[in-house]
């Protein structure tokens, strides 16, 4: 079910979806059945949906759409227009700039709704909002003056907008790496779902899926989209050929979708795809991550280490083996502590449990580091090593890692804190180990003193932390 935290509006639908972290199983789980720990955050985007109706028609109707996203200092309208055998939507030539994932989103969600209701509203209106995580804030620190520590990040104002180009006004973005065009795409499909009352958990994290893949031109892992609809847990990928026909399809007819794909369209979001789910994750350590900036980011990183791994394969080198297959083994097994750690019944056990997922993370950086520099991909850099090991070296940090897919622009860092029950009230109170991650990382400038880690106001939620109805707009 979706969570809720308030009543729906009769006028207005507010739906959240979070952002992710992949703690592990990065590149392998592009390949089924290899699993994968995808951790949601707190930070969410947040969709409104406003809609009024102009009575129905069987034959054809129109709506106009508008979406603003203050933030990003932007608005997109849209006309859709409902024919005989089509769903036609076409961006307005007034459109100061174009979000192909709002577009697409948009073209599919109504078309799959107007598949299952045959009549659309004569209006849309929808509102936009992101945590201010999703993007850097270090230009807001330094505009207020602030330093880059987490309780200054914490004091920040919700919903900052992005800084603009001083000639062109244009947004400049900046991600970290959070999973923003998931969690947008996810949002406002489970708004539009919401709003029209054709809402159904697994259809939405299907529609979801579709428009993410549509949006990108390629079918993805897709764990970002499934942790922003159903919280954190084990992820396996769906089988890429539930989608590869229909996307070919929808391609074809950049603007229009006929009758005939609408069909298979609503056959793909009602059916069961495998794969998804494998088990809920309850994340109980402490999850810090931190924006870094400094060095270059390599795009089409997954796509390099598929078509090295893929050479591999076929000079039958066993370079690939000593990389890939180990982490088949690191992998389940850094889970499974995990998992092991929510049912630990004294300390002795979990610090044991603890010190155990430690040597895996570690293991699991050693083979990812080593098979981007076969690959030639910067999984783990030198600037990130560096500053990974010097942070992995404060007393009580399980973890640091580059997440994901790698690369130079962010850490994440999984800690543990002292029982505050157990502290002798004698002594002086010992800073945290949050504070001393913290403090490292505000002094941080690398090798080449151009490095700036700031660190971001995420914790980790759990299973059941994905879409969610909201009161806040």
């Amino acid at each position: 079910m979706l969570n809720s935290k308030s009543p729906v509006s009769t006028t207005k639908t507010t739906v959240s979806a979070p952002g992710k972290v992949l703690l592990a199983g990065g590149y392998l789980v592009l390949e089924a059945p290899n699993p994968g720990l995808v951790i949601a955050t707190d930070k969410r985007f947040y969709c409104s949906v406003d809609r009024s109706q102009n009575g129905k028609s069987a034959a054809t109707q129109s709506c106009h759409i508008i979406v603003k996203s203050p933030q990003f200092h932007s608005v997109w309208q849209y006309d859709s227009k409902v024919g005989v055998d089509s769903f036609l939507l076409t961006p307005s030539p007034s459109n100061a700039s174009d979000n192909g994932f709002v577009e697409k989103t948009l073209r599919v969600t109504m078309a799959y709704i107007w598949r299952k209701q045959q009549a659309l509203p004569s209006s849309l209106k929808i509102v936009i909002h992101a945590d201010n995580d999703f993007y850097s804030v270090i230009p807001h620190l330094q505009e207020r003056g602030l330093p880059m520590t987490p309780d200054a990040v914490e004091s920040l104002p919700r919903f900052l907008p992005c800084p603009q180009h001083p000639d062109t006004g244009a947004p400049i973005i900046r991600k970290t790496g959070l999973g923003s065009s998931a969690a947008l795409v996810t949002s406002m499909v489970g708004a539009l779902l919401m709003s029209f009352e054709v809402f159904k958990q697994d259809r939405a994290h299907n529609l979801a899926q579709i428009c993410h893949c549509y949006s990108q031109g390629k079918v993805g892992s897709g764990f970002d989209v499934s942790s922003a609809v159903f919280g954190s847990h084990v992820y396996q990928r769906f089988p890429k050929c539930v989608l590869s026909d229909l996307l070919e399809t929808m391609s074809q007819l950049p603007t229009c979708l006929v009758q005939s794909t609408v069909d298979v369209l609503e056959k793909a979001v009602e059916s069961k795809w495998g794969g998804g789910v494998v088990e809920g994750v309850d994340f109980n350590l402490n999850l810090l991550l931190a924006d870094v900036c400094g060095g270059s980011e390599s795009p089409s990183m997954a796509r390099k280490v598929l078509s090295w791994k893929a050479l591999q394969n076929t000079n039958n080198c066993n370079q690939k083996e000593l990389y890939w297959e180990e982490l088949v083994e690191i992998n389940p097994k850094i889970i499974q502590l995990v998992q092991m750690l929510n049912r630990a019944d004294d300390d002795k056990e979990r610090q044991e449990l603890l010190h155990k997922l430690e040597g895996a993370f570690l293991s699991s950086r050693r083979c990812l580091k080593a098979m981007g520099e076969a690959a030639g991909v910067p999984i783990e850099p030198a600037p990130q090593t560096a500053l990974a090991d010097a942070t992995q070296e404060i007393p009580g940090v399980v973890a640091a890692i580059v997440p994901g897919a790698g690369g130079y622009d962010a850490l994440a860092c999984v800690y543990t804190e002292k029982d505050k029950n157990l502290a002798n009230e004698s002594e002086p109170e010992e800073p945290t180990t949050k504070d001393k991650i913290g403090q490292l990382w505000k002094t941080w400038t690398g090798e080449d003193g151009d490095q700036v880690v700031c660190p971001l106001a995420v914790t980790a939620g759990k299973f059941g932390d994905g879409l969610r109805l909201e009161s806040i707009f």
